[in-house]
């Protein structure tokens, strides 16, 4: 029986997941993640490892709560360590008391690992202290998915200036919530943010009061704040900026971040699983080998460690044809005109064993997460051969145009395809 990690992931930014995580991340078999969790986090993963969706979507018939319970049993019986992804952090509003007490009722080891709660991170990227000596002197926090049953403590009418209250998965209600608070006691002219997509780079702060504020709900997560505190949102705050959100599809390399320039609010998702198996000298005959330069040492070496004579092979595809010169051969073709083919076999080193593979790969599956991260996305970008994905979207989206960079062709109609990418960013920049 394996051991199941119950594990916060922030608030969103990925930049904010521990250490503690990540290495949790790169030794897990399977992974059930959440539909709030940041896609760049899932890059983390080791090779093959198999993700489980249990995503919850407003308006969207989702998973129960005992559904994935039972999946957590299931994976624990299949596999020696299982990640549980969870936003924020797991034991603050996040369930993650409830699986962990399945988890022991099933006799099932279980670690936990903390994130840091949107109840922190969302509100100090927006410049607003939760606790001020001056202003603040204690933190309410409380759930406003059903505001019948908002639990919020009747204060003393001296001290509710004194409390910062914070609503979470309140936003669908959140003239209900206003409504509520004002028959509570709490004074109209109370400050008020609601903070949308906090600690991404596309993070919007709206601001008012109880009796008034200029929000329209949609289905991007956001968090309420209500007390004297929101003022210095003014003050500390960085204001609202444009970004294009920018979603970027890449198989092994992502694209630099000097070209992005700090210009977009950018999403990097590598499109598939990479699985590494032992070089066939069967499978490979006969068979044009695709290969990056940084590897044509090892791959050589394995060829005459195994008496494989070059003639029996197909062309050699590289990224650099010049260092292929280096071993005499000029029979050879650069990368950046040649489109990798079902049949041709892929080499890389495998960074667990450090030996050279064959690369098998996988597809993430086109599910609701993916779908919903695409459709919220401004411009869709597939690097290199992720192109390949389209043809299994296409038909699942609504009508958007999507670009292609890294290959060249005319497979699909719902694309452009782009020749210089600096000059691309610049143009769509000023959109």
């Amino acid at each position: 029986m394996g051991k199941v990690y119950l594990i916060g992931t922030g608030p969103g930014n990925s930049g904010l997941l521990t250490s503690m995580a990540i290495e949790i991340l790169k030794k897990a078999d399977v992974v059930v993640y959440d539909h709030l969790i940041n896609p760049e986090i899932m890059n983390e993963l080791k090779n093959g490892c198999k993700r489980i969706y249990v995503g919850k979507r407003p308006y969207k018939s989702t998973i129960r709560q005992h559904e994935i319970n039972n999946i957590l049993i299931d994976s624990a019986n299949k596999f020696s360590l299982v990640a549980r992804l969870k936003g924020g952090d797991p034991f603050l509003f996040g369930r993650g008391g409830e699986e962990a007490e399945v988890l022991f009722d099933h006799g099932i080891e279980y670690g936990l690992v903390p994130g840091i709660s949107s109840l922190i991170g969302v509100p100090e990227y927006a410049g607003i202290p939760l606790t001020h000596r001056e202003i603040s002197h204690g933190i309410i926090a409380a759930t406003g998915h059903n505001v019948e049953n908002l639990n919020i403590p009747v204060l003393e009418n001296e001290l509710k200036d004194t409390y910062t209250l914070v609503i979470f998965m309140g936003s669908k209600h959140v003239d209900m919530i206003r409504n509520k608070l004002i028959s509570m006691g709490f004074n109209k002219n109370t400050s008020m943010a609601i903070v949308e997509n906090g600690t991404y780079p596309h993070q919007k702060v709206y601001t008012g009061t109880l009796e008034k504020i200029n929000y329209e709900y949609n289905e991007y997560p956001a968090l309420i704040i209500i007390g004297r505190v929101v003022d210095y949102y003014g003050k500390f705050g960085i204001k609202n900026r444009n970004y294009k959100k920018l979603l970027i599809f890449y198989e092994i390399e992502k694209i630099n971040n000097d070209i992005l320039n700090n210009s977009f609010s950018v999403l990097n998702i590598r499109y598939s699983d990479i699985y590494y198996n032992k070089i066939n000298k069967k499978r490979i005959t006969g068979k044009n080998i695709v290969i990056n330069h940084r590897y044509l040492k090892h791959f050589f070496n394995f060829l005459m460690e195994n008496h494989i004579d070059l003639r029996d092979l197909g062309d050699i595809i590289t990224d650099r044809p010049e260092y292929i010169e280096r071993y005499g051969i000029f029979s050879h073709t650069d990368y950046s005109n040649y489109s990798i083919k079902n049949d041709d076999i892929l080499i890389g080193i495998d960074g667990h064993h450090d030996s050279i593979n064959m690369i098998s790969r996988s597809g993430i599956e086109i599910n609701d997460y993916i779908i919903d991260i695409i459709e919220k996305s401004d411009y869709i970008i597939f690097a290199d051969e992720s192109y390949k994905m389209i043809d299994r979207i296409e038909n699942t989206l609504k009508p958007k145009k999507f670009f292609i960079y890294g290959h060249y062709g005319n497979e699909f109609n719902s694309t452009c395809y782009i020749q210089d990418l600096p000059d691309f960013l610049s143009r769509i920049k000023g959109d």
